[in-house]
């Protein structure tokens, strides 16, 4: 017999199958990429694509690891466009990866928050 206790305030594990959570993240991840290869090949660009997961690795990390890895000359990020609480609470990867990145980073604003 395995007695299993798990802490989770939510109660999300109840109500959220988590391996096809996160089996449908990686699907939509890979299509966004293929998306946006398709159209920077449509342009004539050759663009090479990679899905990185976090695990227990901050996002902001994850990205300036591969830029350096890549020897990337430019890491291009959008912003969220929250303000104030949000903003605390959240977090923004944006800010974390212009502090910690190598490589240069270019931020593009929201045209509207998210």
């Amino acid at each position: 017999m395995v007695w299993q206790q798990i802490y989770n305030p939510l109660g999300i594990g109840t109500f959220i199958d988590i391996e096809k959570t996160e089996a449908a993240m990686r699907t939509a991840g890979n299509k966004l990429l293929d998306d946006a290869a398709a159209l920077a090949a449509a342009e004539g660009i050759a663009a090479e694509r990679r899905l990185l997961e976090s695990g227990k690795k901050r996002v902001s990390h994850l990205i300036a690891e591969g830029a350096t890895e890549w020897q990337a000359d430019l890491i291009v990020v959008g912003t969220h466009g929250r303000h104030g609480f949000d903003r605390m609470v959240v977090g923004s990867v944006a800010e974390k990866l212009v502090r910690i990145a190598e490589t240069s980073v270019l931020l593009v604003k929201a045209d509207r928050p998210i």
